[in-house]
């Protein structure tokens, strides 16, 4: 019989803004759809949604000796997705403050 480690605890997450909305939202995009670049991170969220959707049967289907490398691996992508980000808010574009006239 093996000893089952329990289980840490879970991460408090922050609020998190309506998700499945926003994924809808930009799903209709057709500046999204219709390039790759859209399309390949379409595709990335709609698996991440199937991962907050469907957690407990996913984790509960993983064999065991595959957890240590998923977890490296769920915590690098979540690395380079942070970065990815940060990125994507420096490249928004920078908005006259509100009252001030556009000169130009």
């Amino acid at each position: 019989m093996t000893a089952m480690r329990p289980e840490p605890p879970r991460p408090v997450l922050p609020d998190l803004p309506d998700l499945p909305g926003i994924f809808a939202r930009l799903r209709k995009d057709p500046s999204l759809r219709f390039t790759e670049a859209g399309r390949t991170l379409l595709r990335m969220f709609d698996a991440c949604q199937a991962v907050v959707r469907e957690e407990e049967a996913i984790k509960s289907g993983l064999p065991p000796h595959c957890l240590p490398s998923l977890a490296e691996l769920s915590h690098a992508y979540a690395s380079v997705l942070q970065s990815f980000a940060a990125e994507l808010r420096g490249l928004q574009p920078v908005r006259p403050a509100e009252g001030r006239e556009n000169v130009g």
